[in-house]
């Protein structure tokens, strides 16, 4: 578990910075809606490298396929930065006035919550699978499922905040996030963790992209504490987890992170509470 969660904290740090990069550039071109086809590249890759799991388990030895999935990561990761350098940046202003500088903490506190919460069913739950007898499924399935439902959940969850409200969609979609990470300490079943790895997959992305939106239209230079909060929450959460998986069974990992989730919830509920009365006042 030490190991796991030492290269969960790695592999979190990559995708922050490396997802901080494309937002970047998707801004500078002031095309804001291409991040959730961006965030839907998440759910391909997972789907992509469960194939691979699936193709080559039988062939190759655990090292074997942790230098398959290296290899193919490197030589992806070669191609996107050829494209990065030869795409033209245009400069981004962040000069954009915050209406308050309080009620955004709501929000910061909920990201860092949901890093610290999301990561440990990211991490774990796959292993977890393989290791219950009641789970009559290969495990690599769980990872499929997230994948799929990762590629359109952004784009759904963005068309939905755009018509019922950006702090509605982003605490249904904790709120949902949390019952999904619950499902498997509660219910040792197939159905349990299929429907977890279902709601994680569809919610992760979608809650990354909707954090980042309602950031950027108060403030694009707070992006930044909000990426490093989210970081920070996704290093501490595998080394609590590990903790937990060490010392108990492991619903009690799972039960902490939905906690953790369902807190960020009402986070961005009070968030909504204070912006709306806000609103009110300045009209």
């Amino acid at each position: 578990t030490g190991f796991r969660a030492s290269a969960a904290s790695q592999t979190a740090i990559i995708f922050i910075f490396t997802t901080q990069i494309i937002l970047t550039y998707i801004q500078s071109i002031q095309k804001n809606s291409y991040a959730g086809y961006l965030y839907s590249g998440v759910g391909i890759g997972i789907v992509g490298s469960s194939i691979l799991l699936i193709l080559f388990s039988s062939h190759l030895h655990l090292d074997g396929l942790w230098t398959l999935l290296a290899s193919t990561s490197l030589i992806l990761g070669l191609i996107g930065y050829g494209i990065i350098r030869i795409l033209p940046i245009n400069p981004i202003n962040p000069k954009v006035k915050i209406k308050s500088t309080a009620i955004i903490y709501w929000i910061y506190a909920a990201y860092f919550l949901e890093g610290l919460g999301y990561i440990i069913t990211g991490t774990f739950i796959v292993n977890v699978a393989k290791n219950v007898p009641t789970i009559h499924f290969d495990s690599s399935l769980i990872w499929l499922i997230v994948g799929v439902a990762a590629i359109p959940s952004c784009v759904l969850l963005i068309r939905l905040a755009e018509k019922f409200g950006y702090s509605k969609v982003l605490s249904l979609a904790l709120f949902s996030q949390a019952i999904g990470i619950i499902l498997p300490a509660i219910s040792v079943t197939n159905w349990s963790f299929l429907m977890s790895a279902f709601l994680f997959g569809f919610t992760f992305m979608g809650i990354t992209a909707l954090a980042n939106a309602i950031v950027k239209r108060k403030n694009i230079s707070a992006i930044g504490t909000l990426t490093a909060l989210y970081a920070l929450g996704q290093i501490i959460g595998p080394a609590i987890a590990g903790i937990l998986l060490d010392s108990k069974h492991f619903s009690s990992a799972f039960i902490f992170a939905s906690i953790s989730v369902l807190i960020a919830s009402l986070c961005v509920v009070i968030y909504s509470i204070y912006e709306r009365r806000l609103n009110l006042n300045v009209q």
